[in-house]
């Protein structure tokens, strides 16, 4: 993983009915995940690990009880308890072990936002009958032991502990809660799927079960199975990427997952109840977000989903490294309010997508990060509607302050000194670069009015009052310029203003247009195409 966590498994044969991997760093207990990708797609999975803290010691000749009431919800019947018999630990190796065992658990409630990045693959289970099943979880526990020097053990060959999982208040009523229910096993060496493996009853709150080996444990009723699959849309029929999703029956948590780039998503659901589908987690806040999916008794392809109850703001632009190229392997980090996104460009430096604002935030940041090189570029934020144009953004840590760069017909010249922007009656901006500066570059002059005061905005040629672009090059006559006057019909262009602080701060932003050339006699000689990015001081 990179200093931010993230992780990529790219050009990999993956199996849509379900990929496992696994996660595993010191002092923590090892995280996984099960996704159901989609092909040539990019597809989204989170993994939170569980610090590995020390619940309670014991002698493992004598045995003993361990209690985690610390990790406990406050709706749950009591702590964990696990107890040892005498002489019942084991090392890796299989030889008895006599000294001091630390134990350490972590309890994960089911009704936790953040549930489905905490557990271990998901849901799937493998009953007594090798048949795969959805699993409704009463309560799971992780648990691991450790000895004197902090190496591994394990419950001996032919040994028992008993384990006692308390459930939350909420679950009792649900499914109902039985007075006997199948005991799971996380196996995580090959297949990352919940194994059916003993018994636990039903005792004040808390199911109680023997277990003969140390992983992760789960309480839950089995549910056949039907596989599912669908896509997210914007109002605006976009699709929705990166979107925290999970499917339940009963009202209760069971299928957890993300939308990939193109809004998809699929996955293994019970047959048995009617299910709902929840928007967003901890990352990404949406109140009230349920949709009714119905019952499903066979696999399905269920009709794409609109969103319209939940607010989307669309993101447009486009992104360059730190040689101003296009960017070809990168991501856009998105905020909205407190909460991050990313979403990973795919090859494209382009970028349109639609982002969640289920909490009306009135600003979206974002920042772009280019992942051959491992840079990232200046923030930006701009008021949040609807549709928000970021021009083009660039990541690069080493990003030039202050800049223009004007291309003309596929020749580009930047000049950083002599560029300013005043905004105090109307918006005028100036930049130029000499002819001296290299003889590969176009020596210009840009003078840019228009009847507004740079407010953060996108602006049509209507807004425009005057154009004046003098070029020297190679490929023009001496003093060719574009030129328009009043309201520049006759210059087809777009404005984007996305960063203003005011006098002594900058103006940012992108300008791009099909304008007629001019020569020195007066007479139209062409017409070419023009942009440019500035992010300029004001004066």
């Amino acid at each position: 993983t990179d200093e931010e966590g993230r992780f990529f498994i790219i050009d990999e044969v993956l199996d849509k009915n379900g990929t496992f991997f696994t996660v595993e760093a010191d002092g923590y207990f090892k995280g996984s995940r099960r996704l159901n990708p989609q092909d040539g797609s990019v597809n989204y999975a989170y993994v939170q690990l569980l610090e590995l803290k020390s619940t309670g010691t014991f002698n493992a000749t004598e045995g003993g009880t361990v209690s985690d009431n610390m990790s406990i919800s406050d709706s749950a019947n009591g702590p964990i308890n696990i107890t040892f018999p005498p002489n019942s630990i084991a090392t890796e190796g299989g030889s008895l072990y006599s000294g001091e065992v630390t134990v350490a658990t972590k309890y994960l409630d089911h009704g936790a936002s953040n549930i489905g990045e905490i557990m271990p693959g998901n849901l799937l289970g493998l009953n007594n009958q090798a048949e795969e099943v959805s699993l409704f979880s009463f309560g799971m526990v992780a648990a691991e032991l450790f000895g004197e020097n902090g190496e591994k053990l394990n419950i001996a060959e032919g040994q028992t502990a008993t384990l006692a999982i308390p459930i939350i208040d909420s679950l009792v009523t649900y499914g109902p809660a039985q007075q006997e229910i199948p005991l799971w096993s996380f196996e995580d060496e090959q297949f990352g799927i919940w194994v059916e493996d003993g018994n636990a009853t039903l005792q004040n709150g808390v199911y109680i079960g023997e277990i003969s080996h140390f992983s992760f444990w789960n309480v839950s009723i089995p549910y056949e199975l039907a596989f599912i699959e669908g896509q997210l849309i914007a109002p605006n029929g976009n699709p929705l990427p990166n979107v925290a999703i999970n499917i339940s029956p009963f009202g209760v948590k069971v299928n957890y997952g993300y939308s990939d780039n193109n809004g998809y998503f699929a996955g293994k659901v019970p047959r048995e109840g009617i299910l709902s589908m929840k928007i967003g987690n901890t990352r990404q806040t949406c109140q009230d977000s349920y949709i009714h999916l119905g019952s499903f008794d066979s696999d399905t392809t269920i009709e794409p989903i609109e969103l319209p109850f939940l607010a989307a703001t669309s993101l447009k632009g486009s992104t360059l490294n730190c040689n101003n190229e296009p960017l070809e392997n990168g991501l856009v980090k998105v905020v909205v309010g407190n909460k991050t996104t990313e979403f990973y460009l795919d090859n494209n430096n382009d970028f349109d997508l639609n982002v969640l604002n289920c909490t009306n935030e009135t600003e979206v940041s974002l920042t772009a990060v280019d992942l051959d090189n491992l840079t990232e570029g200046f923030t930006t934020t701009l008021p949040n509607s609807t549709d928000v144009n970021f021009g083009t953004v660039a990541a690069c840590e080493d990003q030039l302050t202050q800049f223009f760069t004007l291309t003309v017909d596929g020749r580009t010249a930047t000049s950083v000194e002599g560029i300013s922007a005043c905004v105090d009656l109307g918006l005028f901006i100036s930049a130029g670069i000499d002819s001296t500066a290299t003889t590969s570059q176009s020596a210009f002059s840009f003078n840019l009015l228009m009847n507004n005061n740079g407010a953060v905005g996108t602006y049509s040629e209507l807004d425009i009052d005057l154009i004046d672009i003098s070029l020297t090059a190679p490929d023009f006559n001496e003093d060719t310029n574009f030129f328009c006057e009043g309201t520049c019909n006759t210059f087809i262009s777009t404005i984007i203003i996305n960063e203003n602080g005011g006098s002594g701060e900058f103006l940012g932003g992108e300008f791009s247009g099909i304008g007629t050339l001019i020569g020195p006699n007066g007479a139209p000689t062409d017409v070419l195409t023009i942009s440019a990015s500035f992010r300029v001081p004001i004066i």
